[in-house]
Parts: C-alpha cells; sequence; structure tokens
C-alpha cells in the first residue's frame, strides 16, 4: 500500500506540473478570458522559451524519475541512494520554506496585487519542493530498490 501511495504522489505531482506547462502555452498562444492573462504565469525571471524549455526537461526528469522507482532500478538510483536521500529531503525543504518566504515577501511588497499575479509560480514551486521531498523519502514507503 505504501508504494502505491508513493507512486500515486510522485505521478500526481507530474501530472500537476504538466497540467500548468500546457495551461501556460495554451495561454501564450490563445489567451483565453477564463484563465489568468500570461504575466501571471511566470516570474519574467527568464524569456519565456527559455523557461518553457526547462519546464520541458523537469517534466522529462520527472517521468523518467517516477518509471524508475517504478521499476525500482535506473539513473535515477546513481545520484539517490542510502547515503544521498537525506540530502534531498533537506533541498526539498529548504525549497519549500524559501517558497513560504518568497510568497510573504510578495505580498508584502504588492498587497494591492490581487491573486494570482505573482503567485502562480510560487504555488507550482510548492508541488515541486513536495516532489524532491517525497522522492528523497522513498525508504519510508518500503520501496523494493536494486542498487548497482
Amino acid at each position: 500500500m505504501e508504494n502505491f501511495i508513493f507512486q500515486f504522489l510522485l505521478w500526481f505531482i507530474t501530472l500537476i506540473f504538466l497540467m500548468r506547462i500546457l495551461a501556460q502555452v495554451f495561454v501564450g498562444i490563445y489567451s483565453p478570458s477564463y484563465l489568468p492573462k500570461m504575466e501571471m504565469w511566470y516570474s519574467g525571471l527568464l524569456p519565456y522559451p527559455i523557461l518553457l524549455t526547462y519546464q520541458m526537461f523537469m517534466y522529462t526528469c520527472m517521468v523518467i524519475f517516477n518509471f524508475c522507482f517504478h521499476m525500482g532500478k535506473g539513473p535515477l538510483f546513481f545520484f539517490l541512494n542510502p547515503s544521498t536521500q537525506k540530502y534531498f529531503v533537506y533541498f526539498g525543504a529548504i525549497y519549500f520554506v524559501l517558497m513560504v518566504v518568497r510568497f510573504i515577501v510578495h505580498k508584502v511588497k504588492e498587497p494591492e496585487v490581487k491573486w494570482p499575479r505573482g503567485t502562480i509560480p510560487i504555488f507550482f514551486h510548492f508541488f515541486l519542493s513536495t516532489y524532491i521531498i517525497i522522492m528523497g523519502s522513498y525508504p519510508y514507503f518500503n520501496l523494493k530498490i536494486i542498487f548497482d
């Protein structure tokens, strides 16, 4: 049962991330009135084509990692193993806390700004940080991993 929950969580977050990518592309092409405008979907730190490339790379990695966990072996376990898994949890937790701080700073700097401007990227970073924490928590889900 733990393995099912673990797999479900990883695939659920991966699907959420894919839906975010597709929704952002859809908004960029069609600008529907029922979705937030394009500038609300990303912070602007990177030009959108570069951001989209990184997002597709991250999505591809997430799918590969999910299959590695499903099979219990694969390239993921070259750098995620019993001696390094705690660092994934630490990194994910720090990443999550930094996104909380980012959200607070955003709301303090621009209190008049209504949802969702500036918060959509933060919201999805919460999902990504949770994904990293779950990856590092694999020993707690009693998974059978083959380390070669």
